[in-house]
C-alpha cells in the first residue's frame, strides 16, 4: 500500500477553499467592521487591531483601485523598514515629528515622505542602521529587526542576559524577549528570521498600547463564515475539539495556512486553514541551537487542507501505511512521524476520486518533552480531540 508524504513546511497564510477572510477565534470580534478598508472585515485576524490604527490615524492604508472611495491595508503584505518606523512610532503615541534638517542616512533623503519618522528615531536612538551606513528603507523586516525598534520605540525593560543562549550570543534576542514577556508577540509569527506583516505589525502595535490582545473568542452569535466539511463556522469547529471559554482567551489562534508537499511531480502548494493552541514561551528543540528556536510556543495545531488532485497524487508508491482511516465514509491513510515528544500525523482523504483532504495534526507529548510548561496540553486530550474530528467530519 502507498504512505502519504508528509508535508515539508507550515506557515499561517493562505486562504482555505475560496474563502474570502482570515478568521481569528474572534468570530467577527463583537464589533462592526468599516466600509474605509475593503480587505480586511470584522471576522479578519487581527480585525480590530487594525481598526484601531485607522481609528487613530496611525494608518491610511492605499486607495483601493476597484474603488476610489475606499482604501486597502493589504494586512498580507510585507512591511519595509520605513513603513514599520513610521507606524512604531505613531503606535507609541508621538505627534507627528518635524521635518528633517539633514539626511539622516545617505539613502534616506531629506524630502522623503518617511523621512522625519526616520530622523526621530535615529535621534532617540531606536535605529542605526546597517554597518555600511545606509538605511534601506525599503527592504521588508523580520521578526529579529522589528522587535527591536519596538522594544526600544516603546521602552520596554531590556535584560541584557537575554543574549545568552547556551554558549551563544544572539543580539535580537534581548529584544524578542521583551516582547514575549509582555505577551506582545503576533502568535502567527513562526520564526525570528519571519518577514512580519502589516496585520502582524498592527496586532502587536495594538498589544503594546493596550495591554491585551485585540481578538477573542467566537460565540455562537459572533461568528465568521462556513468552512465547509461539516463545520457550518469556526465556532463550530472549536465546539467539536471540546473548547469552551470565557472569552478573551488568546492562546487559540484560528488562521489561513499553506503547506508544501514533495510529490513524485515536484513540489506542490496546499492551501487551507490551521487551529492552533499558542502559548508565550519559546520554543526550542533537542539540538542545543538557537537557531531551532521560535519567537512562541504551538503546542497542537490542527491543519486542513484541499487539492483538486486524486490521492494518488500524494503518495509514495513503496511503504506501508501505518494506519487506514475512514472519515465520513470515505477511506484514507495516516502516518505519524517525529521524535522526542515532538511529533506529526498526517492523513491523506479520498473525498472524490480527484479531490484529496490533507488534514495534519503537529502536536507534542508532554510525558516526553516540554513538561514544566505551564498550560501545556496533555497527550490524551489532544488524542481526544483528534477522534473528535474525524468522527464529525462531512464532505458534500
Amino acid at each position: 500500500m502507498p504512505r502519504p508524504l508528509l508535508s515539508l513546511t507550515l506557515s499561517l497564510g493562505i486562504i482555505f477553499c475560496g474563502i474570502g477572510v482570515a478568521h481569528a477565534t474572534a468570530g467577527c470580534n463583537g464589533i462592526g467592521w468599516s466600509t474605509q478598508h475593503q480587505d480586511v472585515h470584522g471576522c479578519d485576524l487581527y480585525y480590530p487591531a487594525i481598526q484601531w490604527l485607522y481609528d487613530r490615524g496611525i494608518v491610511q492604508g492605499v486607495q483601493n483601485p476597484a474603488d476610489p472611495s475606499t482604501r486597502n491595508f493589504l494586512p498580507k503584505n510585507e512591511v519595509n523598514r520605513a513603513e514599520f518606523t513610521k507606524m512604531a512610532w505613531l503606535g507609541s503615541g508621538e505627534k507627528e515629528p518635524p521635518p528633517c534638517a539633514l539626511s539622516p542616512f545617505p539613502d534616506v533623503p531629506a524630502s522623503a515622505w518617511f523621512a522625519p519618522y526616520v530622523c526621530a528615531a535615529k535621534a532617540k536612538g531606536i535605529i542605526s542602521g546597517f554597518p555600511d551606513g545606509t538605511f534601506q528603507p525599503g527592504l521588508s523586516i523580520n521578526f529579529a529587526n522589528a522587535s527591536k525598534i519596538l522594544a526600544k520605540t516603546f521602552s520596554l525593560p531590556l535584560n541584557l542576559k537575554d543574549a545568552n543562549y547556551g554558549n551563544e550570543q544572539i543580539w535580537y534576542r534581548v529584544y524578542t524577549e521583551a516582547l514575549r514577556k509582555k505577551n506582545i508577540t503576533a502568535p502567527t509569527i513562526g520564526s525570528f528570521a519571519q518577514m512580519l506583516h502589516r496585520n502582524e505589525m498592527a496586532e502587536m502595535i495594538y498589544r503594546l498600547r493596550n495591554g491585551k490582545p485585540s481578538f477573542v473568542m467566537p460565540t455562537a452569535q459572533t461568528d465568521g463564515e462556513p468552512l465547509g466539511m461539516g463545520y457550518t463556522h469556526p465556532f463550530s469547529l472549536e465546539t467539536t475539539l471540546g473548547i469552551t471559554v470565557t472569552p478573551p482567551d488568546p492562546p487559540y489562534v484560528f488562521a489561513p495556512s499553506q503547506t508544501t508537499v514533495q510529490t513524485s511531480g515536484g513540489t506542490f502548494m496546499l492551501s487551507g486553514f490551521a487551529f492552533s493552541h499558542v502559548l508565550p514561551y519559546e520554543r526550542c528543540g533537542e539540538s542545543g541551537l538557537f537557531e531551532h528556536c521560535t519567537p512562541l510556543f504551538a503546542d497542537w495545531i490542527f491543519s486542513f487542507y484541499t487539492a483538486q488532485k486524486p490521492m494518488s497524487f500524494f503518495e509514495h508508491p513503496t511503504a506501508d501505511p501505518v494506519e487506514n482511516v475512514t472519515i465520513d465514509g470515505r477511506k484514507g491513510t495516516c502516518e505519524v512521524m517525529g521524535l522526542e515528544g515532538e511529533y506529526t500525523r498526517t492523513c491523506l482523504i479520498a473525498m472524490t476520486s480527484s479531490s484529496t483532504l490533507m488534514m495534519k495534526e503537529d502536536y507534542v507529548d508532554s510525558s516526553v518533552a516540554f513538561a514544566d510548561f505551564k498550560d501545556i496540553t496533555p497527550l490524551k486530550t489532544i488524542d481526544v480531540m483528534f477522534l473528535r474530528i474525524k468522527t464529525s467530519m462531512r464532505f458534500p
